[in-house]
């Protein structure tokens, strides 16, 4: 399996976002060039940390409408599709801009909470992918 086809779970709760979304390298590598080749490494600390808040406060009250209406979270949502496609965004400008690494989730901890929706058994599992750091929960 090429590493940037793998699946990975990404955890968004360290946002504040309760959602934890799926995706795979060739999506992360894509934003993170994008960013590059916009030149963001460009801006002033406070251009960075205002484009960033903008984008969490807007997932924030997404995740928050996702939470009261679970049966609109699906793949072919384009609402939902949009969210988890801003998670995505959240969690690469974070590294990006601030040098934070992405958090992913552990294959086991994902499949022991997020198998309990249709949505998450339609995706499927995420993979264990060589020299990067995923979090095992317990719970």
């Amino acid at each position: 399996m090429k590493q940037s086809k793998a699946k990975s779970a990404l955890y968004m709760p360290h946002y504040g976002i309760s959602t934890v979304v799926m995706t795979n390298g060739v999506t992360v590598e894509s934003y993170l060039k994008g960013y590059c080749d916009d030149g963001l490494h460009l801006w002033s600390q406070m251009q960075k940390q205002l484009t960033f808040n903008e984008v969490k406060l807007s997932l924030l009250k997404e995740d928050e409408y996702f939470n009261n209406h679970p049966d609109e979270a699906i793949g072919d949502n384009t609402r939902w599709a949009k969210f988890c496609d801003g998670c995505v965004e959240l969690a690469t400008l974070d590294c990006y801009l601030f040098g934070n690494p992405i958090r992913l989730v552990h294959p086991d901890s994902y499949s022991s909470k997020a198998l309990n929706s249709k949505e998450a058994a339609r995706i499927g599992m995420p993979d264990l992918i060589k020299g990067i750091a995923v979090q095992r929960r317990n719970h």
